[in-house]
Parts: C-alpha cells; structure tokens; sequence
C-alpha cells in the first residue's frame, strides 16, 4: 500500500522530481558507459599484438572514465538528496495529515523511500537504454578524435546494467535517507500550522563533519607553499568535495545569511524583493535544498576546468623544458646552404658562441693573427634548397 501510494504521488507531482530524475539518469549513463568502455579496453589490452606503450594508454584511458564516474555519482547524489530536502520541507502540512489520519513514523519514512525508489527505476531504465545506445558511437569518438589508434569493442551489456542498476539506486536511497527520516519526525500538529517556524541549529553530525572539512580546507591552505606540483593537482581536484561537504553541513545557517545580505539592495526597491529577502532569510531548508547543488556544480565544474588548464600547462612547459636546443639547422634552407665542395656536396657553415664565461670574446687563428669564431659546419646533399 505504501509504495502504491509512493507510485501515484510521484505521478501526480512529478515536477519537484524532475531534477533528481535527470541528474540520476545522468549519472546512471555516465557509470554504465564507463563500464562499457572499460571492458572494452580490458578486452582490447590482452589481444596480441598490443604494445606495452597502448596498455599504458588504455590504463590511463580506464583511470579517466572511472573518476569522471565517481564525479557524476557524487553530483547526483547531491542533487537527489536537495530534490528530497526540498520536497518534504513544502509537504509539512501533507505529512502532518498523514500523521493526523494514522500513519506512524515508519510508514512516513518509508513512503518517502519509495517515492525516491521509483525515480531511481525511472532513471534507471533511462539511463541504461541510452548508454547502450551511446557505446558505440563513445568508441568510434575515442578513435576519430585520437584519443587512441586501437580498435575497440564493447562487451556485453548485461554487465554495464549489473552494476549501473545498483549504484543508481544505492545513490537514490541514500540521497533521501536524511530527507526521510526528517519527514518521519513531522508532528500531526503540523496539518493544522498556517506558518512553521524553523529552528537554526546543527545537529551533531553536521558540526563534527562540517568542522572536520573545515579543519581539512585550513590544513592544505597552511601547506600550499609546501606541497609538489604533482599533489598539488590532485588535491586541486578533491579539495572542492570537502568544501562542498563542508558548506552542505552549515548550509541550514550559511545560506540563508548570504542570500539576505545579497538581496539587501533589492529589498529598499521593491516590497516583493523585500518579502522574497524576509522568506529566505527566515527559511532553512528551502535555501540551502536550492543552493546545494548549485553550489556544487559551480564549484566541481570550475575546478576540473582550472585543473585541466594548470595539467594543458605544465605539459607544455615540461615538452618546451625537454625539447630547447642551443643551435637548429635545417637542411635544404638558405641558412644552411653555402659552397659547392669538391665532393659535389653543398657545405654550409652556421655560427655558434657558448653561453659559458667569455663567450663573446674572439679566438685568435693561426693565420696572421686574424679573429676567428667558433663554427659548426653541416652537409646537405647536391641539389638542397
């Protein structure tokens, strides 16, 4: 009866699920394209013929889909759990009834459960459709664009469903699984409230790992200047999960704050703005249910970008560092083409000083005392331009 119940709400409001059904879908294609193509490359690495240099190409090909994996379940999760935040924070009044009419606590949690159980089909069965679809069409890209000169395969599909399936629902259920239990706590008093009131507050677990992300954040800010370019690049990439964390545990108290003090310009203006600022300011979970995800999409976007940019960079720098020569010559320029030897052979000579401690000053030669530079001489063969 509970998920029957679960079933019809969602199909009647499906509007307020509609952003944790895509970001999970999202999620679900990007974890079941990922196992694709790492089958395919697993596949692909024991064929004979393959050098050690492509398994180290494909190696490196497998590291970058899982983490762009584990970066999509970590974004949908974040989503899930602020569609659900915000979902039960605007049915106060409809729990409250639920409440007043019988239903225990129990049952209340395990109604939203499985309202976030029948998303997590929905986008399960999406997600799993489309990335079948988009395996070959990943494959064939990955050759067009270089990224490798093997052909790859794809494995069987059952495998990608096998553990895409269970990965979409485990981030569903423990999307919601805080959401569910703050709706199990709802009063049947609150059927009867016109307005609610909200208390800012932290739980325990919200201080001790809100202060540990915090505590984490001031220790590699401290150790910045210490730390090698090589770690510095991983940390860059993780260090915006911790913020994240870290501002979704004081979010209750944080966002409401900053969105009053943004708004303050706008409320002298206009009485909506000042309504809009007062309701923000007043709310708890509503603002930071909407600015969690925002929050980290901006925050994980713009530091995989930074990080790709500081990665494009310093290869650059490393390639330009390996590749300096002092002198160039180039057979068949002008620079490089002089007199005709007796061999039939173009001589031609390019000067060259050092860099050491006098390196500008001239050697004397035998001959009448004239000056002399240093030379090094090439050969092109007859007819070089």
């Amino acid at each position: 009866m509970i998920l029957a119940l679960s079933r019809q709400t969602v199909r009647q409001t499906w509007r307020p699920y509609a952003g944790a059904f895509v970001a999970l879908a999202c999620g679900v294609v990007l974890i079941a394209l990922t196992v694709n193509l790492i089958g395919a490359v697993e596949a692909t690495s024991h064929v004979a013929g393959v050098s050690s240099a492509d398994r180290t190409q494909l190696a490196d090909l497998s590291s970058m889909f899982g983490f762009m994996a584990a970066i999509s379940l970590f974004m949908a999760m974040f989503v899930v759990a602020s569609t659900f935040g915000f979902v039960v924070a605007t049915r106060r009044r409809e729990l409250g009834m639920l409440r007043l009419i019988g239903a225990t606590p129990r049952q209340v949690r395990r109604l939203i459960l499985g309202e976030s159980g029948v998303v997590a089909l929905a986008a399960t069965v999406v997600g799993c459709a489309a990335a079948t679809l988009l395996t070959p069409a990943a494959l064939w890209l990955l050759r067009d664009r270089g990224v490798t000169s093997l052909d790859l395969h794809a494995p069987a599909p059952w495998i990608a469903w096998s553990i895409a399936v269970p990965c979409g629902a485990g981030v569903a259920l423990l999307g919601s699984w805080r959401a569910s239990r703050r709706a199990a706590k709802t009063s049947p008093v609150a059927a009867l409230q016109e307005a609610g009131l909200e208390r800012r507050r932290l739980t325990f677990w919200q201080s001790v790992i809100g202060g540990l992300c915090v505590a984490i954040v001031g220790t590699v800010l401290v150790l910045s200047t210490r730390i090698e370019p090589l770690f510095a690049l991983i940390v860059s990439i993780l260090l915006p999960e911790v913020i994240v964390i870290g501002c979704v545990c004081f979010g209750g108290i944080l966002f409401p704050f900053l969105a009053s003090r943004l708004a303050a310009p706008f409320a002298r203006r206009h009485v909506s703005a000042r309504l809009a600022r007062d309701h923000v300011r007043t709310a708890v979970r509503t603002p930071a249910a909407l600015a969690a995800p925002i929050v980290a999409i901006s925050s994980i976007a713009g530091a995989l970008i930074l990080a790709l940019s500081f990665t494009a960079d310093w290869t650059t720098a490393l390639d330009r560092e390996q590749l300096r020569a002092p002198l160039v010559v180039e057979a068949g320029s002008r620079a490089a083409g002089g007199r005709r030897g007796s061999d039939g052979l173009r001589r031609g000579c390019t000067h060259h000083r050092s860099r050491a401690p006098g390196a500008g000053r001239r050697d004397r030669g035998r001959r009448g005392g004239r000056p002399r530079d240093n030379r090094r001489c090439s050969r092109a063969p007859r007819g070089a331009r």
